[in-house]
């Protein structure tokens, strides 16, 4: 009889120095629980980002709360619409916070 649970499977992967201390940075930060979470998550973002490049999304508009906005250009949505030269880049909004910066 089939199950309707899908099995976790164990992975293992060997990270550069700064992907580590960007994976530690994040699980330090206290939102989650295990480095794993944060592998996972990381995950479903790229996945959605990957479904928006697919319509034709390039950007990424963020907006904090004092209604400061940034555009955040990701460089795997770049080179997925420029293989189609003739797609119009489009921004996809979302209500994430983003952080201000001087810079």
């Amino acid at each position: 009889m089939p199950s309707n649970t899908t099995a976790a499977k164990r992975y293992m992967f060997s990270f550069p120095e700064r992907a580590q201390q960007d994976l530690d940075r994040l699980y330090d930060h206290g939102v989650f629980t295990s480095k794993g979470e944060v592998v996972r998550e990381a995950l479903r973002i790229a996945r959605t980002l990957q479904k928006e490049a697919a319509h034709g999304y390039t950007e990424v508009l963020v907006r904090n709360s004092q209604r400061h906005e940034r555009v955040l250009v990701i460089p795997c949505l770049i080179e997925e619409s420029e293989a189609d030269p003739t797609r119009k880049p489009k921004r996809l909004k979302t209500n994430a916070r983003a952080h201000q910066s001087n810079a």
